[in-house]
């Protein structure tokens, strides 16, 4: 079918024998391949899951760490203490 098409605009690389080959072939394999991708896009099948939809949907736990007091140095390395850099909101 994309040969076809690459026929028609000009852009085929095939010989002049292989193109003439194909356009007295094509009225027979058009419709073939018409009903072909019917019966593929009616197949009861599905596709397999991407693997990277399921890992977006689990729960991740947070970050276990040491909480920061209010008066301790901030961890952000400024040496403020925490209160007056980052815990300041």
């Amino acid at each position: 079918m994309l040969e076809l098409y690459n026929i028609a605009d000009g852009k085929s690389e095939l010989t002049d024998a292989q193109i003439d080959e194909l356009t007295d072939k094509a009225p027979n394999l058009i419709p073939e391949l018409v009903f072909a991708i019917n019966r593929w896009t009616k197949a009861d099948t599905k596709p397999a899951p991407f693997p990277s939809i399921d890992a977006a949907n689990t729960p991740h736990a947070p970050a276990a760490g040491r909480k920061v007091g209010r008066n301790e140095a901030c961890p952000c390395g400024s040496g403020l203490k925490y209160k007056r850099c980052c815990g300041g909101n």
